[in-house]
């Protein structure tokens, strides 16, 4: 379990280009939502793709980042919207969610960027500070802890919406001693896939604007994730038109559906 707080990793230019990004897509919207994501999705537009590239660009370019990322790929990545009634997140470890992307040795890491100043009145992550680790390299490593995880099937928007939760009194140590980690814009959260972590509850009036980057290495990754090294104009257009062309599959095979039952009622 390791993780890292790094400043000024996004311009606050960038920044505020992702929050009006996340208001024009409607992102923000909602009372009681954890979070409104949609895996790969995050970036599906044109104009989500320029910022996709754009924020590698910043990431590549701080030396311990660009090291340990070198041999990476982009997995998937969030927006992370809490509106000022979302409610907290429990404690988890992302690893029971990941199972099924890789095999052991774990490589995926989260750099969480927050878009804004981000306190414990508005939804700050709560971290252990013993899991503090001055570097990255200290991720992942051999003989990290999965605690016990119940499958939830009834969780609900009160509880964050997830589905895996620690229930393990092996880890109520962790999480007795976690403080809420205070960061501003630009600034990244980064931690390994067996990091215990939750966050606060809102208590303001305003948003949380937050997003994650999902990132592994990339022999251990499917085809389709994004290697983060000569992220070129080309790939970031390849790297789109996948997602695009994806999600107008989808909803081809949503409207052929919505016709074929239609067919269907029309002749009982």
């Amino acid at each position: 379990m390791a993780w890292k707080k790094m400043n000024n990793v996004l311009s606050p230019d960038l920044s505020s280009q992702l929050v009006e990004y996340i208001q024009k897509t409607g992102l923000d919207r909602g009372e009681s939502r954890h979070f409104n994501a949609s895996g790969k999705l995050g970036f599906k537009t044109i104009k989500g793709g320029i910022l996709l590239r754009e924020i590698i660009k910043q990431v590549m370019s701080f030396p311990e980042l660009r090291e340990f990322l070198k041999d990476y790929a982009v997995d998937h990545s969030f927006f992370l919207v809490k509106s000022s009634k979302g409610p907290a997140t429990p404690w988890h470890q992302d690893r029971p969610f990941w199972l099924d992307k890789e095999d052991a040795p774990a490589s995926l890491i989260t750099l969480w960027f927050a878009l804004d100043e981000i306190d414990e009145n508005i939804g700050a992550i709560l971290l252990p500070p013993s899991d503090s680790v001055d570097l990255l390299s200290e991720f992942n490593n051999d003989g990290l802890k999965l605690y016990i995880h119940n499958q939830e099937t009834n969780v609900g928007a009160l509880e964050g919406n997830f589905s895996y939760l620690v229930k393990d009194s092996r880890a109520d140590k962790k999480c007795e001693s976690a403080t809420p980690v205070i960061v501003k814009q630009g600034d990244v959260i980064a931690f390994d896939s067996y990091q215990l972590h939750a966050s606060c509850g809102m208590s303001g009036e305003k948003s949380r604007y937050a997003f994650k980057i999902v990132l592994g290495h990339r022999n251990k990754l499917a085809v389709d994730s994004l290697p983060v090294t000569n992220f070129s104009d080309s790939s970031q257009t390849e790297y789109v038109a996948k997602i695009v062309l994806k999600v107008m599959t989808r909803k081809v095979r949503a409207g052929f559906k919505y016709v074929t039952n239609k067919m269907t009622k029309n002749r009982n």
